[in-house]
């Protein structure tokens, strides 16, 4: 919930909450969760797991987040013309 208010600029609804999103909130998920995925396969074998735990937090709560607001979410880069088709810059390129 720390980077969905990072990226949108306002808390998500309740998982309890009836008007819940969970389509969203599901792809919302897995953007950030591969995001912080893709540091595992440079950092395999080369650091140890408490390392490698807190980058991928770090990555997947605030630095994907940052790219999200701003390109998906009326950022700099979204007002500039930019397109991000499939999340290949967001997710690939910061991750």
């Amino acid at each position: 919930f720390f980077g969905y208010y990072i990226a949108y600029g306002m808390q998500p609804a309740m998982i309890s909450d009836e008007n819940f999103d969970w389509t969203f909130w599901l792809c919302a998920f897995s953007f950030a969760n591969t995001t912080g995925t893709i540091d595992s396969g440079a950092l395999a074998g080369r650091v140890n797991f408490i390392s490698f735990l807190i980058v991928s937090v770090f990555t997947s709560s605030v630095i994907h987040p940052v790219a999200v607001q701003w390109t998906w979410a009326g950022g700099w880069l979204s007002r500039m013309g930019f397109v991000d088709f499939a999340g290949g810059a967001v997710v690939h390129g910061v991750g």
